[in-house]
């Protein structure tokens, strides 16, 4: 991700620091979604397929938290 980062200008890198947050938010929803339907109906309606997906979404866009934390911190020191 760093290397992709790098060909990358600070405008295309904050928008998809974003997007990747705006996914991170849409996983969480879809999770929720899942386990309170699953908690209602009492059927095994999350597949693992929606885990996996929402895990892989949530981990990038706490990247994209982490990246957009990282760019502040040395945006204040320069």
């Amino acid at each position: 991700m760093k290397l992709f980062f790098r060909t990358m200008t600070e405008e295309q890198q904050k928008n998809s620091n974003e997007g990747m947050i705006v996914g991170f938010l849409a996983a969480m929803f879809l999770l929720l979604i899942n386990i309170f339907y699953d908690l209602k109906f009492d059927e095994n309606f999350m597949s693992s397929h929606t885990i996996f997906f929402s895990i892989f979404v949530i981990s990038l866009g706490y990247e994209g938290y982490l990246n957009i934390k990282k760019s502040e911190v040395q945006s204040t020191f320069s």
